[in-house]
């Protein structure tokens, strides 16, 4: 009984960690290396072809917050990466939702 109890807080521990490490997630930042670049892009292109993203991918791909992989997140992305001042729509929602929240 006593190893069940800790397999369970083990996995409960985890699953936290988990969604920790995904609300950290930064807006665009596909590969997950701390930066937008062209890897990113790619990387979206790839997801957006085969629709290979998972729940957790559409943290960072989805930029837009349409709750879809278009080739609008796309455009996002690659203005980023040419132009680091833009803001991303998901990430002007968290502002706004958190400016509310206060």
């Amino acid at each position: 009984m006593m190893k069940l109890k800790r397999t369970i807080a083990a996995l409960v521990a985890l699953a936290i960690i988990a969604a920790c490490a995904a609300s950290l997630a930064l807006t665009g930042d596909v590969d997950g290396d701390g930066a937008i670049g062209v890897k990113d892009a790619v990387l979206l292109c790839r997801a957006i072809a085969d629709g290979s993203a998972g729940a957790n991918d559409m943290l960072s791909m989805d930029v837009d917050a349409d709750g879809r992989l278009t080739v609008a997140d796309l455009a996002y992305i690659c203005r980023a990466i040419m132009d680091n001042s833009v803001v991303f729509p998901r990430d002007a929602q968290n502002a706004a939702y958190s400016k509310d929240v206060k």
